[in-house]
């Protein structure tokens, strides 16, 4: 069962013993999301109705986030009146929500669930025939999808499932508004240099707007990096949660990018973001599938589980041990111990993942997870490919588990979570990837999942490198010019933190108000450099790194010119030196990303408090105890001093930079009681134009608090805005170019005109403007359905501007036994393939006479001269035909060019002789 979002309350009206549960009517749901960049800004609001004849006393509002997001604004509207929340630590917002209902004013507490995901919103007091708007606020990173190429955004849509016992009641009645579901708004502004290629939704049918965002002056010239997307029908029903897709031309130069705090200018921020491009060594480490194989995983989700587990197992570099476990209520493994990966143990477990079925029952994933790890050969690395489509109440003790199980054992484990469907839990896959060290991915029940699975293998076997991260800082105007550069480094802030007296304390600062277990600590200073996360995880290629650092107002008061990212890897040192670009104006989404990242790390068990020393060099965790071990389910003992100390620190940051979180909540009270400053006040999430020579965000792109605004270099050349009258909306005034370039983009100015040039939405430059505001729609595509597969032309590029109607979603992959798969299959498993008529046959290739003679001189050498030509054959097909589905492949192809070159093959020079050139020309 799954748990739809709503309001809820107790009618005791009748019967003041047997309150009955009810929901009031929703008139509308909408969501209105700014998409800059990297980043998002989503406005949630819901609409309703007390329709009773009396005022209601209490009732709650439970909906999900996705994992990560950081929530930053609380707004309720009760008729004409409008209150506004502010975060404070949540046994004060408790105490002040349950004073301001008793003394009968209006009042309402957003609080974050038992889960990341899952968060609650009790109102008090609402009058008798009154329409109340809550709106929630709440920013976050984007997730890029590799293999898709492709930047995605989700807006979950109900509570999904969770197996277990629930900490806390959910209703579990359906709620749907009044009207035709939610309406749904995504404005995407990628940046100056970026032009968008496609947008799309593998969920729901979507209209797009090319060249404009929902605000943009229809009389503005139209930006390629600019679109908008809303619901083809207008809304759309609760079933299932809302994806969106950005196809564009994703830049790989890292950004640093250095915020002022709009509060505190002497408080700065840094957010680094890179997408990794380096060759490292392969990893061989013990490899274990974790699949889940409960009653959920039926019917099309395990079909397409057992097609891509058949192609990782075809993927296994030689030499490699690994092992499968199911799960569900119970777990049982392949194997007792992993084996050693060759012909036997590749048919063995082939055949046994073709028996799979959705049979397990329920959802015992932590104890799998233990059992994996626990059977495990100590002597190599581990690495956990888990594969699931449910969720657990129980998060904290997994992640409390893997935490303790990767921070203790002397070789690497590492856990690399796949979610499958529609209801899997964000916070689990990615609080279980964080723990674990790997990186999470997600594929709905219409996408393809072959891609996904081959990526978390090329992360599990990619080498484990160790990041430190520095600062540099420049002279400033007034400095002596001594050539001297100061470089701090960050790790350095966290060896010695004083005990006693100190200015900057861990916690709020009205430390003597405090109520609850964060008073009444020792004070810890703060470092200057706040990491978040605070250890770097492992840089996996093509996936994207965010990192932050939070610079406290005791650092070098210099200008930071760039950031250095520095590790050590079998082939040599890596060093990444990230110029810093200054954010124009003030403001605080860059601190509040931080802030939310630093609270998650200390709500997980990680953070700076774990590896920070007092004066005798002793960890803080080993002087006040480690805090609770949550190892055994279901026990949870006393929190240590320690943990009380995690927890004020994790006040502190809430409060400090206002997002919510597992020991903060927003609080809103009719009145001035808790009113927070009027520029922290919510905001609508409206974006101005960007401009196109480098300005990412305009000043107000996330509306007066302050945010991401007029990004770019310092001496690049910015558009004028101005506000037109009456909208408060920016708009351009006027087009210039940048002679540094953009912050996200390349250095030339986006062309305000396009040329067609081809395909369905190929373009240079040119005079003549396309699309104006073009609108095309984009639905879900069915991965399921048999199709022939494409070879990959270059050509379909685009948005299909020129379609009658609307373009047809093409199919992710192949279907159960086409080329692709019929290829993988005929490989050997040291990566040779045999020269066949199987292989000419899927290749394309007919009874031509050099094939004929090929065959008939196939056997003879050591290697067989066929397995040479039929090796290099099927290298050349997938690469020039099959280029779309690289993903699934490149595996394939890398275990089979080690086979040549083990064998003293070069292929170019065996590609150019008689007779394989000409068989080759046939392709």
């Amino acid at each position: 069962m799954s748990y739809s979002c709503g309001i809820i309350y107790f009618d005791i009206s009748e019967n003041a013993w047997n309150r009955a549960e009810k929901r009031l009517p929703i008139v509308k749901l909408s969501t209105h999301t700014t998409i800059l960049s990297t980043t998002s800004r989503t406005v949630l609001s819901q609409t309703f109705v007390n329709n009773k004849k009396s005022t209601i006393d209490e009732c709650r509002y439970d909906f999900p986030l996705y994992d990560g997001v950081s929530v930053v604004g609380f707004t309720c509207h009760i008729g004409a009146r409008t209150i506004e929340g502010v975060v404070k630590e949540k046994t004060k917002a408790k105490a002040t929500y349950e004073e301001a209902k008793f003394r009968g004013k209006t009042a309402g507490l957003l609080a974050q669930g038992p889960t990341s995901d899952v968060f609650s919103t009790t109102l008090g007091n609402i009058p008798a025939g009154e329409t109340i708007v809550v709106r929630v606020t709440y920013i976050g990173e984007l997730k890029h999808d590799v293999a898709a190429q492709c930047t995605k955004f989700t807006i979950p849509t109900k509570i999904a499932p969770r197996y277990g016992t629930s900490p806390f009641s959910i209703p579990g009645s359906t709620a749907k508004p009044d009207g035709n579901g939610m309406e749904i708004t995504v404005d995407i502004s990628m940046g100056s240099g970026t032009t968008i290629r496609e947008v799309r939704s593998p969920s729901h049918p979507i209209a797009i707007k090319l060249g404009r965002t929902s605000i943009t002056p229809t009389t503005g010239t139209p930006q390629l990096s600019q679109a908008s997307a809303t619901l083809s029908q207008g809304s759309a029903n609760l079933d299932k949660d809302f994806h969106i897709e950005i196809v564009n031309d994703i830049t790989k130069q890292p950004k640093a990018l250095l915020e002022t705090y709009a509060n505190n200018t002497r408080q700065r921020a840094l957010m680094v973001t890179l997408v990794p491009e380096i060759n490292l060594a392969q990893a061989k480490p013990e490899i274990v599938i974790v699949a889940d194989r409960s009653g959920s995983m039926g019917g099309n989700k395990i079909r397409t589980l057992v097609r891509a587990l058949k192609i990782l197992l075809r993927s296994l570099p030689v030499g490699i041990h690994f092992n499968i476990c199911s799960f569900g209520s119970t777990h049982s493994f392949l194997w007792d111990k992993s084996h050693e990966y060759g012909e036997d143990s590749l048919a063995e477990a082939t055949k046994h993942v073709d028996g799979f079925d959705a049979n397990y029952g329920g959802t015992e994933t932590l104890a799998a997870v233990k059992a994996s790890i626990g059977a495990r050969d100590v002597r190599q690395d581990l690495a956990l490919i888990l594969c699931t489509d449910g969720d657990i109440w129980q998060q904290e003790e997994f992640f409390s588990y893997l935490n303790n199980q990767v921070r203790d054992s002397e070789k690497h484990i590492r856990v690399f979570p796949l979610g499958i469907g529609d209801s899997v839990s964000s916070a689990l896959i990615e609080g279980a990837a964080r723990a674990g060290k790997g990186f999470a991915s997600t594929v709905g029940e219409n996408e393809k999942l072959d891609g996904k699975v081959i990526r978390m293998l090329k992360g599990a076997l990619t080498e484990n490198v160790d990041y430190t991260f520095d600062v540099k800082y420049g002279q400033n105007e007034d400095d002596e010019d001594d050539g001297f550069v100061l470089i701090d480094h960050v790790a350095d802030s966290l060896s010695v933190v004083s005990l006693g007296d100190s200015q900057t304390l861990v916690s709020e600062p009205s430390t003597e108000n405090l109520t609850g277990p964060v008073a009444g600590l020792p004070a810890v200073a703060v470092p200057k450099y706040l990491q978040a996360p605070h250890e770097i995880t492992p840089l996996y290629p093509s996936a994207r790194a965010t990192l932050y650092v939070l610079i406290s107002p005791d650092s070098p008061q210099k200008q930071p010119i760039s950031v250095l990212l520095k590790g050590l890897s079998s082939g040599g040192p890596i060093e990444y030196e990230i110029p810093v670009e200054i954010v124009a104006e003030p403001g605080k989404t860059i601190h509040q990303l931080a802030a939310r990242k630093a609270v998650g790390d200390l709500e997980e068990g990680r953070g700076w408090l774990n590896q920070a020393k007092d004066a005798k060099g002793i960890l803080f965790k080993d002087k006040f105890g480690a805090g609770p071990s949550l190892d055994q389910v279901g026990v949870k003992p006393k929190a240590s001093k320690f943990h009380e100390l995690v927890e004020r620190e994790a006040v502190r940051l809430g409060v400090e930079y206002q997002v919510g979180g597992k020991y903060c909540s927003f609080v809103a009270v009719e009145g001035n009681e808790v009113m927070i400053p009027a520029e922290s006040t919510y905001a609508s999430a409206r974006a101005s134009v960007p401009s196109p020579a480098g300005s990412v965000f305009a000043a107000s792109a996330f509306g007066s608090r302050g945010g991401l605004s007029a990004m770019g270099s310092g001496n690049s050349s910015r558009m004028p805005l101005s506000a037109s009258s009456g909208s408060g909306v920016a708009r351009l005034c006027s087009m210039t170019t940048s002679s540094n370039g953009g912050t996200f983009g390349a250095s030339t100015a986006i062309p305000v005109c396009a040329q067609y040039s081809g395909g369905r939405g190929g373009y240079a430059s040119g005079q003549s403007n396309l699309f104006g505001a073009t609108s095309y729609t984009s639905g879900p595509s069915n991965v399921f359905a048999a199709t022939p597969y494409e070879s990959d032309s270059g050509e379909d590029v685009g948005f299909g501007l020129f379609d009658d109607g609307s373009p047809a979603p093409k199919t992710s992959g192949e279907s159960p036994g086409g080329p692709l798969d019929i290829i993988i299959s005929l490989q050997h498993f040291t990566g040779f393939w045999e020269f066949n008529k199987d292989l000419l046959s899927v290749c394309g290739i007919g009874t031509s006479a050099a094939a004929g003679t090929m065959l008939a001189s196939a056997s003879s050498g050591q290697p067989s001269r066929g397995q040479v030509w039929a090796t290099v054959l099927a290298i050349t097909f997938l690469e020039r035909k099959m280029t779309s589905e690289k993903d699934t492949w490149e595996l394939i192809v890398d275990k089979a060019k080690v086979w040549l070159q083990s064998n003293g093959v070069s292929m170019e020079k065996e590609a150019e002789t008689e007779p394989l050139k000409a068989l080759l020309s046939e392709l």
